[in-house]
């Protein structure tokens, strides 16, 4: 099929256009899955902004084909204006936009019967023991909440891969029989960030990544959708980098949120071993000394139940443990929830 037979079987309304509900839709039609995953990113992406014209989608398509880094080479930078696209660190003088009419709501610790931890404390010990809680407890009342209250004027919040695939899609089915358990840290994770989200976040921009999956499992986690909104942009993320690929994007977007005065970047999101980790690691190594400041919250960041358990590969600590130890000895602070001043 060529590009322009293509462009025909995915305008499904016969408009001359591709709408992003047209992609969608004209993607599972077609049966895209894994091997298509990466160009309905870099597809979406570009209808985000607007519909996609005919000689529009047929340059993509062609700039991925020469390009020898296909969609994620200078035709994702292409996509990825997002110096206009995402919102700049409110000011002192505006951070109460949100809350047009009003103060925005003052926000303290999380009483007991919102610990963000708790739940997880709780699934943890009904699958594996008491160990297992009596350890995640442990290792989130040595952080200080607190003593670490964050300057909405100054911040911003980055939330790693909300998306449904690790939910209710593609990845959760990849876990076999145990999936739904192995899946519930996360879930709390995301409902933590949901609840978060619809409280404003404390009037800080809030930055998305999204990692290419198959068209029925890219979009957000239900529980963020409806907050996060359609229209909200992104950076694609397929690897476990925030930084890769470099054309996403990110990389000039934290070079500007840093030169207009951003001193701290909140991270949460999926997974707190691996893409969190990474992402956190990698921006405390370049930005460590542009007097930046790299926290991760805990209760915003899931995992895989077998992460939260001692591991032999770790020195007989969690995963979980080991990488919130690895990221606090490079400098990143890490935190239950955050907690605005």
């Amino acid at each position: 099929m060529t590009d322009h037979e293509l462009f025909y079987e995915m305008d499904l309304d016969g408009d001359g256009e591709i709408s992003r509900n047209d992609l969608h839709n004209a993607a599972l039609r077609l049966g895209w899955h894994w091997p298509e995953a990466s160009i309905y990113a870099l597809l979406d992406l570009y209808t985000l902004r607007k519909p996609l014209s005919r000689d529009s989608f047929v340059s993509i398509m062609t700039q991925v084909t020469q390009d020898p880094n296909g969609p994620f080479g200078e035709v994702l930078r292409g996509a990825s204006s997002f110096s206009t696209a995402f919102p700049e660190p409110p000011q002192s003088s505006n951070t109460a936009l949100r809350y047009i009419g009003a103060e925005p709501p003052e926000q303290t610790c999380p009483p007991p019967e919102e610990d963000p931890a708790a739940a997880v404390v709780t699934h943890l010990t009904s699958v594996a023991g008491d160990e297992a809680g009596h350890d995640y407890r442990i290792l989130v009342d040595s952080l200080a909440d607190c003593q670490s209250r964050f300057s909405p004027a100054t911040s911003a919040l980055l939330l790693i891969d909300l998306q449904r695939s690790f939910t209710d899609g593609a990845w959760l089915h990849s876990l076999g029989a145990d999936a739904d358990s192995e899946a519930i840290p996360i879930r709390l994770a995301f409902d933590n960030c949901a609840r978060l989200l619809d409280d404003g976040a404390g009037g800080v921009a809030e930055i998305f990544t999204r990692c290419p999956f198959p068209p029925d499992s890219y979009d957000w986690d239900e529980r963020c959708k409806e907050i996060i909104g359609d229209s909200h942009p992104y950076f694609i993320k397929p690897g476990n980098s925030v930084f890769w690929p470099p054309t996403n994007g990110f990389t000039e977007w934290l070079e500007g949120f840093v030169g207009r005065g951003g001193r701290t970047l909140i991270m949460g999101g999926c997974t707190l071993n691996s893409c969190v980790r990474i992402s956190a690691l990698d921006i405390q190594r370049q930005f460590a000394g542009r007097n930046l400041r790299v926290v991760v919250a805990l209760g915003l960041s899931g995992a895989r139940t077998v992460n939260y358990l001692r591991s032999p590969r770790c020195g007989g600590l969690s995963p979980v443990e080991s990488a919130v130890r690895e990221m606090s000895e490079a400098g990143v602070t890490v935190v239950t929830y955050p907690v605005w001043e």
